[in-house]
């Protein structure tokens, strides 16, 4: 097989999201079930953005407004960065894209932050509102 990042220029547009399409039914176990209202929210003239995650080997669909624009680095800016490894930083790396699962984790820890935010509010109000202490 053709080496994968480079599929798209040997195929022609049908031939290659029909190769994209087979390996998503595959992916979710045979059906791929795509409501109406979706079908119909998508904006004709969007762009699909296809990028390849060179450390976990997969590809990464996206998709872009018609307004979308490339630019490509100059080589030089394409060397590897040398950083320390870490286990964090190479999750990181491999991770470019948000999970579901670290999207649900941050929205979590901000409805926390903010349930603590306003506890301190009212406990803060409620504070204020409070006789002083009676001296006797």
């Amino acid at each position: 097989m053709p080496n994968l990042p480079h599929l798209p220029t040997l195929l022609n547009n049908e031939q290659y999201l029909t190769i994209l399409l087979l390996a998503l039914l595959k992916q979710t176990g045979g059906e791929l079930h795509i409501e109406a209202r979706i079908l119909e929210s998508v904006d004709i003239q969007g762009k699909l953005v296809t990028d390849w995650d060179t450390e976990a080997q997969q590809l990464v669909l996206r998709p872009a407004s018609r307004s979308v624009q490339v630019f490509e680095a100059p080589r030089v800016w394409q060397q590897p960065i040398s950083t320390p490894a870490s286990s964090e930083s190479s999750t990181n790396a491999r991770h470019r894209v948000m999970t579901e699962e670290r999207a649900a984790q941050m929205l979590a820890q901000k409805y926390r932050d903010e349930q603590i935010r306003q506890w301190k509010e009212q406990t803060g109000q409620a504070m204020n509102e409070m006789p002083p202490p009676e001296t006797s």
